[in-house]
């Protein structure tokens, strides 16, 4: 029963390495190998490749894949702890880069982590300051968003849950892209609430982005799951035509907008898509309630992008 066992897992590995995709390849070798992912971990670590359990299993899983500058180093150590032929999984990779209609997660996440390359050593910090997919697992994020009688974003409150990848983590950079809400860097406040306090802040004068070092209030062990909140204020802006967020790992989004009773919408609509121009998915109008808020709820998905649509 055993030989036939091994001879079937065989059999789908060499399948899925053929065939594809990354992730069913991925999934396969491990079962092959009588992996845990705790396990598949530790070899990687001996080989001094660090990559968290939760990462390795958004690959299997098919919500994330490598990418970065790291990401050939990372597939060639995974074919060698898997034991299978070199470039396999490389190869898979790589086809499933040219068939993506639209940008995954991982596309919106090497982005941010493009634009802070540059602006972290104005920063003058830490090089192990928390990221998502690296050090931090985004469990949840809350935004609320107000909106005055002209239809313009005054305040946006954020509230984020996350799960440490690794012990040490005490910050997260917050990057706010002038480019999308149409602000400037000089009029747009962040203050801090609960579990953190405001660190340094940094302007781009290339891009006009804006970086502010959030500090948790402790600091995180690995596995611990830790809850802050901070506030983004403008004096400036345009009336709102969307509020998005770029998810830079799937995880759970609550979009809530309150509109002034003097400026409300014609129609709210939610909506998920890839963070490349692609079809905009799962569209959907939201009733206004009381206390004029529209709630918007996205369950954590392989989309990058979520927000709502607002017609005026």
């Amino acid at each position: 029963m055993g030989d036939q066992l091994d001879e079937r897992r065989a059999a789908r590995l060499s399948d899925a390495l053929r065939r594809g995709p990354f992730d069913r390849a991925l999934r396969e070798a491990i079962v092959h190998r009588g992996l845990s992912l705790t396990r598949l971990r530790a070899h990687l670590d001996r080989m001094g490749v660090s990559v968290g359990q939760s990462t390795l299993s958004y690959w299997q899983r098919g919500l994330r894949r490598p990418a970065g500058k790291d990401a050939d180093m990372v597939i060639r150590a995974l074919e060698d702890v898997l034991r299978l032929p070199e470039k396999s999984l490389a190869a898979l990779l790589d086809e499933g880069r040219k068939q993506s209609s639209f940008g995954r997660v991982a596309d919106s996440d090497d982005k941010r982590q493009e634009m802070l390359s540059r602006l972290i050593p104005k920063l003058d910090m830490r090089s192990d300051t928390g990221r998502f997919g690296d050090t931090l697992e985004p469990l949840l994020v809350h935004d609320s968003v107000s909106l005055d009688e002209n239809g313009v974003d005054r305040r946006m409150m954020s509230r984020t849950v996350v799960r440490a990848l690794r012990g040490g983590i005490d910050r997260y950079l917050v990057l706010c892209n002038m480019e999308m809400t149409g602000y400037s860097a000089e009029t747009v406040r962040l203050h801090t609430e609960e579990g953190c306090r405001p660190g340094r802040t940094r302007a781009d004068q290339e891009s006009g982005n804006l970086v502010v070092e959030i500090i948790f209030d402790r600091m995180l062990a690995e596995g611990d799951i830790h809850t802050f909140c901070y506030v983004v204020s403008a004096v400036d802006g345009k009336r709102v035509l969307e509020h998005c967020r770029t998810l830079p790992l799937p995880c759970d989004d609550l979009a809530q907008l309150t509109f002034h009773p003097e400026a409300l919408p014609a129609r709210c609509t939610r909506y998920v898509k890839g963070v490349r121009s692609g079809p905009v998915v799962e569209p959907g109008h939201l009733i206004i309630g009381s206390g004029n808020v529209a709630s918007a709820y996205f369950p954590a998905s392989e989309h990058s992008v979520v927000g709502v649509a607002i017609d005026w």
